[in-house]
């Protein structure tokens, strides 16, 4: 055995060993290990002889020695190098007494995990170790501390009295700009309203002024934390190290680097930024306003809560009340920021009711009041028109769509809400840089994740005084994503782009988010960045949340919808007045599913399934709304009446690449779809057809329903989510239906809101029931679109 063996070592080749008592310890250790186990094969024959043992504490000693190392650099800091050997003084015990001291192993080894901590790397010679660079420095000037009694340190005073250090500082001044200043800063940036702040940054060392240039000069590598100046002298670096102090500094002047001191002009979220360094070696010196705001950023608890005014017709959430509470914190002092909640919680809702609370508080002058101009994915556009006239009635909004829209342009102040597409803001850019908003709000602002495209660029010069970024995905690729946004949000906030791209996202993506810069990075933006998911304000929420998401078609499909409402509306009202409404129920059904189908997607009826140059508004949204939801790790439901519709939206996930199941009433292997979709998280999106999902299936890993077109039959619908939504569901689930605006979707969801029975009058297994269509009913579901809806896109 292993103690068997260490015994025998002790004895050699001879059957006996004679030595002094002080060093019998290893016999005793031995002989004390042995007995804890068991003691069946060795045995004391005179145990009285046997000393009694002690563990007992060292004192640990550490002898050092600095040794020269040739540098091909003069202010290289590679060149300080220390080796050290680790030495244990142990106690004797006293010569009259029969006891023996043992060593403290467990003592020992922490001994050696504290010189690991202080960058001691450990040689293949036993107990020796060596120091160099950066931690060598941090060990000589401060580190040593650690090492207090019982350890002894052999040299070290000799060592440190031959290592000179310097105290180096970054002097930070920001105060507001003079009148004079602001006109010249503003003139450099003519399309943005911004509150100008002098900065001045400066480095000291030891009471006087150095060129911030030397820093840089003298420090060899990013990873550096010291450098060692023109006077010989080491200096720790302000900001943790040469990547740190040259990201914060990169961001006020990108020339940072090679420059004596930094004078410049920041606006106000710069300059919040810069006083919010949290770093021993910067001295920050703020003025009132800059101070007040500083200490009320410290903590989001401390935002005045503020109500939802009278004019907003709705009952937000407390998670939504505190949304709106940080959207006007951050309008108060002038600042922008990205409202990022999970998909679902309403930031729609949130954004509206923030408007309306503005126009309506006390002191708002109507007259005085801009507008606020909202861009959106063509897909959401109609949506938007939707939620302001639901939860804000009494605002004027102005859509800015199809061909007709430059007749408008020119009364743009007149309107409270001007909605726009990206699509359009290309085209319209310069029409809209003319006029002023109290807010530029990017709805999916993702969509200007590219800086250099042209969508990007139209954007950021818009003229506004305010700016709100609303999207659940705020980086969905890379670092440069989130750039993009807070740069149209407060240009400069995170340096210009090839600073950022240099120094901020290519060390993010080379080695991960553990880097500092990242950690930088997310305490800048986490101020101005409001994200809250589902499972956070899960108490909060019913468990069951349902959304009615409108959208206009597109001008193809508009053009067909008119074509088929031409052919048919004459055909069923001449079948009504031969038959009545009754006999004429099979024509009225046959045509209303055909303009359903268009509502879908005209690709979708067969007869036109193989025709190119159709599109659908309807279709583009689902897809918008498809891919946010499975970013955000969402479970999907996605039910259509028509397998023709299926079939497209199948042909588009496998383009894009999108694993997904797929089950109609020609499935047969139900149960083991079901079960995968259950168990498998990599498998997030079920397309499913009315007739073979409407029953018979658990799916309560879903947490979003989508009802692609709805069912007139609130039954049928009810039992689609009740798939995902049903005892057991652990989970608040999120439906979603779409619907078509000017369409006959949009005329059936409105009767099915004035008469209780009108979807058992017109989905029935044997056609129309008894419950009376009167004429009118019909005429309006028949009635053709609005003149100038074409969206000209």
């Amino acid at each position: 055995s292993p103690q068997a063996a260490r015994v025998a070592a002790i004895f050699g080749t001879s059957h006996s060993v004679s030595m002094p008592r002080s060093q019998v310890g290893a016999v005793l250790e031995a002989l004390h290990e042995i007995q804890g186990v068991s003691q069946d094969w060795i045995k004391v024959l005179n145990p009285g002889e046997q000393p009694a043992v002690e563990i007992k504490t060292p004192t640990p000693v550490l002898h050092l020695e600095r040794r020269d190392v040739s540098a091909d650099h003069f202010t290289s800091t590679r060149n300080i190098e220390l080796l050290a050997t680790l030495d244990y003084e142990y106690p004797r015990p006293p010569s009259n007494s029969n006891v023996v001291y043992l060593r403290d192993h467990e003592y020992e080894s922490e001994c050696t995990r504290t010189l690991d901590s202080l960058g001691f790397a450990g040689l293949t010679e036993k107990r020796r170790y060596i120091i160099s660079s950066d931690a060598a420095l941090d060990f000589i000037h401060a580190g040593f501390q650690s090492l207090q009694k019982p350890w002894k340190l052999v040299n070290f005073d000799l060592i440190r009295k031959g290592v000179k250090f310097a105290d180096l500082s970054v002097s930070v001044s920001l105060s507001s700009a003079s009148k004079k200043t602001r006109d010249i800063a503003a003139a450099s940036r003519p399309n943005e309203a911004i509150d100008w702040f002098d900065c001045h940054v400066s480095v000291i060392q030891n009471n006087s002024n150095l060129p911030l240039s030397s820093v840089f000069k003298n420090a060899r590598y990013d990873s550096d934390r010291w450098a060692r100046l023109d006077s010989g002298a080491y200096a720790r670096i302000p900001g943790g190290s040469v990547a740190q102090l040259k990201s914060i500094l990169g961001m006020v002047d990108p020339n940072c680097r090679v420059s004596n001191t930094i004078k410049t002009q920041l606006s106000l979220a710069q300059a919040i930024s810069l006083s919010r360094v949290q770093d021993p070696g910067f001295t920050i010196a703020l003025d009132k306003r800059l101070s007040a705001l500083n200490t009320k950023l410290g903590s989001f608890s401390e935002i005045q809560p503020i109500k939802t005014s009278k004019g907003f017709s709705g009952k937000l959430r407390n998670y939504q009340e505190d949304g709106i509470s940080w959207l006007n914190f951050l309008h108060e002092f002038e600042l922008s920021g990205i409202l990022a909640d999970e998909m679902g919680l309403g930031k729609t809702v949130q954004a509206l009711a923030f408007f309306q609370f503005l126009q309506d508080r006390k002191g708002a002058k109507k007259s005085a009041r801009k507008p606020v101009l909202i861009i959106a994915p063509t897909s959401v556009i109609t949506n938007w028109g939707y939620e302001i006239r639901k939860f804000t009635p009494s605002a004027k909004v102005l859509m800015l769509h199809g061909p007709g829209r430059k007749a408008f342009f020119d009364s743009i102040p007149d309107y409270d809400f001007v909605l726009t597409s990206y699509a359009l803001l290309r085209l319209d850019r310069y029409d809209l840089e003319r006029h002023e908003f109290m807010y530029v709000v990017l709805d999916e602002a993702q969509n200007i994740k590219n800086p250099q495209a042209a969508t990007t660029k139209a954007a950021k010069a818009l003229r506004a005084r305010h700016r709100l970024a609303l999207t659940g995905t705020p980086t969905e690729n890379r670092p440069m994503e989130l750039w993009s946004i807070m740069d149209f949000l407060m240009p400069g906030y995170l340096g210009s782009h090839e600073f950022f791209r240099t120094n901020i996202e290519r060390p993010i993506l080379e080695s991960g988010t553990q880097v500092e810069v990242a950690q930088m990075l997310n305490a800048k933006t986490k101020p101005f960045i409001l994200r809250r998911l589902k499972a956070d304000v899960e108490k909060e929420l019913p468990p069951k949340i349902e959304s009615v998401l409108h959208v206009e078609m597109t001008s193809s499909q508009k053009h067909l919808y008119t074509q088929i409402l031409d052919e048919v509306r004459p055909k069923v009202f001449e079948a009504i007045k031969k038959k009545g409404i009754q006999g004429a129920s099979v024509s009225i059904l046959a045509a209303l599913l055909r303009l359903r189908q268009v509502c879908n997607h005209p690709n979708s009826i067969d007869a036109f399934s193989e025709l190119p140059g159709f599109d659908s508004g309807k279709f583009n949204l689902l897809k918008d709304l498809t891919s946010e939801a499975l970013e955000s790790g969402r479970k999907i439901l996605l039910f259509s009446q028509f397998r023709g519709m299926l079939s497209i939206i199948r042909t588009w996930l496998d383009e894009q690449g999108t694993e997904y199941l797929y089950l109609d009433g020609t499935t047969r292997n139900r149960q083991e779809l079901i079960d995968r979709f259950s168990q498998d998280d990599s498998v997030r999106l079920f397309l499913i057809s009315l007739k073979a999902g409407g029953s018979g299936l658990n799916l309560m890993a879903a947490d979003t329903v989508i009802i692609y077109d709805p069912w007139w039959n609130p039954a049928v619908e009810s039992q689609a989510v009740d798939r995902a939504h049903r005892i057991g569901q652990n989970k608040t689930v999120s439906v979603y239906r779409l619907v078509t605006e000017d369409s006959v979707e949009q005329k059936i969801m409105k009767l099915k809101e004035k008469k209780a029975k009108i979807v058992d009058a017109l989905i029935n297994e044997n056609g129309l029931s008894t419950v009376k269509l009167t004429k009118s009913d019909l005429e309006n579901l028949f009635s053709p679109l609005p003149e100038g809806s074409d969206t000209g896109e």
